[in-house]
C-alpha cells in the first residue's frame, strides 16, 4: 500500500513511484503492482494518488490495484514488496516475502527488511532487477 503522505528517500511518493516505474517498466518477466493505501480517500487533497496514477502512461507490465482490494490477494504472486510506510510490509514479511523499505516504516532498520536510505541505493536495486528478483530474495535470506 502506498501512503500518499509518507516521505520517502525521494522526498515524496510520486517521485518514488516514477523512479520505480522507470526501473521496472518494460522489463521482460517483471510486473509491478502499485496499490494505493485505502485510507487515501480520507485525505482532503485536490488530486489523490489514485487519480494521479490514472493519468500516467504506464508500461504494459505495470498495474494499479484498486485501493479497496486487499493486498493479501496478490501475496501469492509477489516475489518482493516495496513499501514506504505501511503495515503491509510486515504482513509480507510474515508471509516470507522480502520487503524493500524506502520510507520511515517503524520496522525499518531492525534487520529483517532491505532498507534504502538514499536514491543511489534504490537505483542500485535496478541491477538486482536485471539479475532477477530471485537474487535479491537470496541476499535477503543470507542477511537473516
Amino acid at each position: 500500500d502506498v501512503d500518499p503522505t509518507c516521505r520517502t528517500v525521494f522526498g515524496d511518493v510520486k517521485t518514488w513511484i516514477l523512479k520505480t516505474i522507470e526501473l521496472i517498466g518494460g522489463k521482460k518477466g517483471y510486473q509491478l503492482l502499485i496499490k494505493v493505501h485505502p485510507a487515501e480517500k480520507l485525505y482532503r487533497s485536490k488530486e489523490t494518488l489514485q487519480d494521479w496514477l490514472s493519468y500516467q502512461k504506464l508500461p504494459t507490465n505495470i498495474y494499479v490495484i484498486n485501493p479497496e482490494v486487499s493486498a493479501y490477494t496478490v501475496f501469492d504472486v509477489t516475489d518482493c514488496g516495496i513499501v514506504s510506510n505501511s503495515t503491509v510490509g510486515l504482513e509480507m514479511l510474515l508471509s516470507n516475502i522480502p520487503v524493500i523499505v524506502v520510507g520511515d516504516a517503524h520496522y525499518k532498520g531492525l534487520g529483517f527488511t532491505i532498507d534504502v536510505y538514499d536514491e543511489g541505493e534504490y537505483e542500485d536495486l535496478s541491477s538486482a532487477i536485471e539479475q532477477g528478483i530471485r537474487n535479491l530474495v537470496g541476499r535477503h535470506e543470507e542477511s537473516k
